[in-house]
């Protein structure tokens, strides 16, 4: 049978020391306060099942049906479970009415689910159930929450659990809750300390008390686990100041951060960069600022993809930042190609023409780029022909880049890069005399490949230079590569005319280009080749001695032709 009692609130603050855990007592009680802080307590049966009991269903369903004002009315939850198992299906049922979103303020919901270790085989364990149901409500009820743990679970495991609290409360800030389990437990091992450092790095006074009673290390370099480094990464400026005045006290503050350095260069963290910028300044000597600076930037130029044009902005403030803090004067001049993102293909894109402008007002000298030891444009002719553009214009030679790297480029790999690498080629083109004079890309020269990319101001553009029309182009009447062409030019009259402009013969092909664009009624190459000199066959030429209309004799001879 169930049993009701009301208590008031101050007794009921003290619930949790009339908790009494017996191996054989087949009920359960649970408390519930209202919005008057008045408790009422419920027992229900349960029922033996095996090892085990059971909460049947109709019972968990008459405990919320008898809960004063129901679930929804009330402002805490406490649950003391007085049986040494609980079946873990009523776990479920409980975690399930949790999150249907009554609201366990003062969860002893967590001790409940503590229950479930054994029973569940290990399928839902505690310090999983701890972490999902909530904060814990105060020290008190933790108390007999651990104390049941280390009663009924063997003693390492219920020392693994509260570590995980730590790191929980840590992280959650409850200031009390952590005391309490630093102050019990405090045979934690050195990566134990560091995780909850880490966990802790948003509260400055939980981390400090961390540092202060656990003996954590603000700079965890045993295990390789560094709060700093996460307090960077979240760009906490507080945490950070408050990690690195910790390791002043210490000592040794210089030596490990430049590896952080690398990370607020890679997120572009410019307010954060300027902190530690203003930290290596106060605290350690030039080698150590010098390893700094150049690690930042470094990590600033190399990591920040060149397409995130939504923080270019940003970018440029960081590097203007670290330019102007005289990252370049610890960079020697042989070694600027390193600070300008060119040391191999894979980081190439990632230059742009923001960072040479930067660097190069700065001081760098981007002659001092060494292009013989291998192909340094090639990343530049993608997405970054104003970079390669400007490299040029400094004294690179093109002549260094391989034309059939050059042709490669030409072939743009998605539709948003083919207007800027198109530009780069064009412009490597009628600087680069090795280029005009390869056969390679099928034994065509690049006028070719720019050809077959269908874009008359392209070809136009790169037709006014010296480079030469390939008579093989339009002259090879065999293969599908030919008739692919010829079918191209009678069906864009802007292509055509550019080529004809610059010396391609309008007789041409079997059948010839005219007569394909009579067939295809295609009137504007008609009219463009006619215009050319091209002759007519000799039915459309008959036609049109014969043809009395004046207004438009190419549409009519079209008309006539596709009769």
């Amino acid at each position: 049978m169930a049993s009701s009692e009301s208590l008031n609130a101050k007794q009921g603050q003290n619930l949790t020391e009339e908790l009494r855990v017996t191996a054989d007592q087949g009920f359960v009680k649970a408390w519930f306060a209202d919005r008057k802080q008045t408790f009422t307590s419920i027992e229900l049966p349960v029922k033996l099942v095996g090892a085990g009991f059971e909460l049947e269903s109709s019972d968990w369903d008459r405990l919320l049906e008898r809960t004063p004002g129901g679930l929804a009315e009330a402002t805490q939850l406490i649950l003391l479970i007085q049986i040494r198992y609980l079946w873990w299906k009523t776990a479920v049922k409980i975690s399930s009415t949790y999150r249907q979103g009554y609201r366990a303020s003062c969860p002893a919901i967590e001790l409940a689910a503590h229950y479930i270790y054994h029973k569940s085989n290990g399928q839902l364990k505690c310090w999983e159930i701890y972490g999902y149901l909530g904060g814990v409500g105060g020290t008190a009820l933790l108390q007999v929450v651990l104390n049941i743990i280390q009663r009924l679970i063997i003693y390492p495991n219920a020392l693994h659990f509260t570590r995980y609290c730590i790191e929980v409360e840590a992280e959650r800030g409850h200031a009390e809750v952590l005391d309490f389990l630093v102050n019990r437990f405090l045979s934690l091992s050195n990566e134990e300390k560091e995780r909850v450092l880490i966990a802790a790095f948003n509260h400055k006074y939980i981390m400090r008390n961390l540092i202060d009673d656990l003996g954590c290390n603000p700079w965890a370099t045993e295990s390789e686990i560094w709060p700093i480094y996460y307090a960077v990464c979240r760009n906490n400026l507080e945490a950070v100041d408050e990690l690195l005045g910790c390791r002043k006290e210490k000592g040794n503050l210089g030596t490990a951060l430049p590896h952080v350095a690398r990370h607020a260069g890679e997120k572009v963290q410019v307010e954060m960069m300027g902190r530690l910028v203003e930290w290596m300044k106060e605290h350690v000597n030039s080698a150590g600022l010098e390893q700094f600076l150049s690690t930042c930037l470094d990590a600033l130029i190399r990591k920040f993809a060149a397409d995130n044009l939504s923080r270019l902005g940003e970018r440029e403030k960081a590097l203007r930042c670290l330019v102007g803090e005289g990252a370049l004067r610890f960079v020697d001049e042989s070694q600027t190609v390193a600070y300008l993102g060119i040391t191999g293909r894979k980081n190439m894109r990632f230059l742009d023409i923001l960072s040479l402008d930067i660097l190069s007002e700065n001081g760098a000298d981007i002659n001092a780029i060494d292009f013989n030891s291998f192909t340094a444009l090639f990343g530049l002719l993608g997405t970054q022909w104003a970079a390669a553009r400007r490299l040029i214009e400094a004294g690179a030679d093109p002549r260094l880049v391989k034309p059939h790297i050059l042709l490669h480029s030409l072939i743009p790999s998605s539709p948003d890069e083919y207007g800027s690498r198109l530009l780069s080629a064009i412009y490597m083109i009628r600087n680069c005399p090795q280029c005009l004079q390869f056969t390679g890309y099928g034994g065509l020269k690049p006028v070719a490949v720019i050809f077959d990319l269908n874009d008359p101001i392209l070809l136009r553009e790169t037709l006014q230079t010296r480079i030469e029309f390939p008579p093989k182009l339009l002259t090879d009447h065999e293969g599908k590569a030919f008739d692919e062409r010829m079918s191209r030019l009678v069906r864009n009259s802007e292509l055509l005319n550019v080529l004809l402009e610059f010396g391609a013969p309008p007789d041409i092909g079997t059948p010839s280009l005219i007569e394909r664009a009579i067939a295809g009624k295609h009137e504007d190459t008609v009219a463009v080749l006619v215009a050319r000199g091209a002759r007519l066959p000799n039915k459309q030429e008959e036609i049109m001695e014969r043809m009395e209309v004046e207004e438009d004799p190419l549409a009519e001879l079209c008309r006539i032709s596709g009769e």
